[in-house]
């Protein structure tokens, strides 16, 4: 059975409101018949530093753990591209048949233009091997 969890970081920090709105969209996007990783999307916002960040939940439906590492990220606006950044995250392991919120964060310095936040979806792959494209952001 898919479970949801949330980063210690983020379990300490996410305020009420914002951990029912992931807990419902968990619910909502939960299939015990899809396999494999999909990332859903949740929001996006420019922070304090000019950094573009892309909140998603990342179901984990395989038998197999997924670690967050030699990530390769793209943000597009209808099918152009915003933003790409290669990330890793040694600590991050999504287990099997898990769930969790994460952040990208794409510096300023990774932009092609400044996101209008308009049709848009986080494009991530791993091993140069698409794993899932996002529906829109909006």
């Amino acid at each position: 059975m898919q479970q949801l969890i949330f980063e210690a970081a983020w379990d300490k920090t996410i305020a009420p409101i914002d951990r029912d709105n992931i807990t419902s969209l968990f619910q909502k996007t939960t299939n015990e018949n899809k396999k494999n990783v999909e990332i859903i999307p949740i929001s996006q916002a420019i922070n304090h530093n000019e950094d573009l960040l892309v909140i998603v939940l990342i179901h984990n439906f395989s038998n197999e753990d997924f670690p967050l590492r030699n990530v390769y990220a793209s943000y597009l606006e209808a099918d152009e591209l915003i933003a790409e950044h290669d990330f890793t995250f040694p600590q991050v392991n999504i287990q099997r048949k898990t769930s969790m919120p994460w952040t990208f964060i794409f510096p300023k310095v990774s932009w092609h233009r400044s996101p209008s936040f308009e049709n848009s979806r986080l494009q991530i792959e791993k091993e140069k091997k698409t794993l899932q494209t996002g529906k829109s952001l909006q």
